[in-house]
């Protein structure tokens, strides 16, 4: 894992903060390890009518302070999530939503309409539980932790350790078992995959895919343990679709057609994965459809042709297009951008050093800039004009309503960032999320898929494997969907 970048819990940027704050704080539902919801902090829930829900909560939770968990401090946290002058991460998925104590133990969730999802929202890494006296007393959630998970915060240093131990008084005892985790991040990924080899260190996660045909040969003999999945995770390419260049949609088309994806899969991915040319949908998700493979695909010529349309073309010889006729561009201007990508994973760097090579061949020119991770984080929240940025993306829940954070103008993260909003993409999410019809729900994700696709505000490049590797004394663990695997860490044993 890299160095988290934000200790808050409502504020999540990424696999490094979703994995040590649900070390330390706790969520209503959870996941099993079949990726089926759990209660967790709510040991049952019902549902009073179409927009009424209430959740029991278990008796005796104790925050890491010693306080017990009451109705209040879950009515606080979401109210919390709502609060627009955070930024909360979660905070799309439970816009308009009312939430009151009606006892204790019991939670009242009042929504504005039917809402498919909502389980599934409560279950995600970044909804957690916090101590409102902790909270308003003062404490500097960004500096410190104290929830009612498993592990209490110990300390870190930036870059070098993170470290959680054991909470004797954790509600799901006897659990966690291990004393304590220390989370070390890697930014070198060789230096990472001789770590586990070597028996430096018992676990690591992203297995970097240079070494996983090793590492899964060595789990086969019996000397390391693999686990992977090859749906939930996924490289992209986005750009600012409001300004010049990529408001035209036929320049982004362009884009998506110069990718050549099976060269992004076998150089960066050796093979493992699969290239992503047509639904956003994971395969095993409602709403996939195996028809819109083949949408996008590797063709320089097609790409070149709808720059031309778009009103770029080479006309001085020099090998890179200018504007000609583009409105908002001075005539002759040269199509220039900025390859955005971290320099902590070689999965995105590569990525942007390929789609660099890639558009040079159709005539757009630029420069690769790589940043540390909090910086790039920080870079993801308003995408610049003339700008392509390369990311690692994926799904935290198992149901089609997660095309929301990509795509919902308001309940949405990456609209605002990515500068696009389609009134006809929101009325369908907002249709699909307020119906039970599984059918009607597939129809309607379908039709934002295919809509999606066309608008290509993100160019999806390849659907890549996941896995951890872990010392044979590593016991009890399961892989999950994507990078939820952490979540089976305080049910881990070590055998030695």
């Amino acid at each position: 894992m890299g160095d988290p970048p934000s200790l808050d819990p409502h504020i999540q940027k990424g696999a490094a903060d979703a994995t040590v704050k649900n070390m330390v704080y706790s969520r209503l539902i959870t996941w099993d390890r079949s990726m089926h919801l759990a209660p967790e902090l709510a040991e049952s829930w019902t549902v009073v009518d179409d927009t009424t829900i209430q959740f029991k909560l278990r008796e005796g939770v104790k925050f890491h302070n010693g306080a017990e968990l009451t109705a209040d401090d879950v009515v606080f946290s979401f109210q919390r999530i709502q609060d627009p002058d955070l930024g909360a991460s979660a905070a799309g998925s439970f816009v308009g939503m009312t939430f009151e104590a009606l006892d204790p133990y019991t939670v009242q969730v009042k929504l504005e309409a039917p809402n498919a999802a909502i389980f599934q929202n409560m279950a995600r890494t970044d909804a957690l539980i916090v101590s409102k006296e902790w909270v308003e007393g003062g404490a500097d959630v960004n500096q410190e932790m104290m929830g009612t998970g498993p592990f209490k915060y110990v300390g870190r240093e930036p870059n070098v350790s993170f470290e959680v131990e054991r909470f004797d008084d954790y509600f799901r005892a006897p659990l966690p078992y291990l004393d304590g985790i220390k989370f070390v991040p890697y930014s070198d990924e060789t230096a990472k995959s001789t770590a586990i080899r070597t028996g430096e260190i018992d676990f690591i996660d992203y297995v970097p895919w240079i070494d996983m045909d090793e590492i899964e040969r060595l789990a086969n003999e019996g000397q390391l343990k693999f686990y992977s999945d090859k749906e939930a995770l996924f490289m992209t390419l986005y750009m600012n679709g409001s300004e010049p260049p990529f408001n035209n949609k036929l320049v982004r088309q362009a884009v998506s057609w110069a990718i050549d994806r099976e060269a992004v899969g076998l150089s960066i991915f050796f093979g493992r994965g699969k290239p992503m040319t047509g639904s956003f949908i994971p395969e095993s998700f409602l709403g996939y459809d195996p028809s819109l493979d083949g949408t996008y695909g590797y063709d320089p010529e097609k790409a070149k042709a709808l720059l031309d349309e778009a009103g770029w073309r080479d006309e001085d010889g020099d090998g890179i297009l200018e504007a000609h006729g583009v409105d908002g561009v001075e005539d002759g201007t040269p199509f220039k951008v900025n390859f955005l990508a971290t320099n902590l994973y070689a999965m995105h760097y590569n990525l942007a050093e390929l789609a660099q090579a890639n558009l040079k061949e159709i005539g757009i020119d630029g420069t690769v800039e790589l940043v540390d991770w909090p910086s790039r984080t920080q870079r993801r929240l308003d995408v610049i004009p003339w700008e392509i940025q390369a990311d690692g993306l994926g799904q935290s829940v198992t149901d089609p309503s997660f095309m929301d954070v990509y795509y919902h103008s308001t309940r949405g993260q990456w609209p605002p960032r990515v500068h696009f909003g389609y009134p006809e993409v929101d009325e369908k999410l907002d249709a699909a999320l307020a119906t039970y019809d599984e059918a009607e729900r597939a129809r309607l994700y379908n039709e934002v898929d295919q809509q999606m696709l066309d608008e290509v505000n993100f160019v999806y490049v390849w659907r890549r494997e996941q896995g951890e590797a872990m010392q044979p004394y590593v016991m009890n663990f399961s892989h999950i969907f994507g990078v939820n695997s952490f979540l089976m860490l305080p049910e881990v044993w070590l055998d030695q």
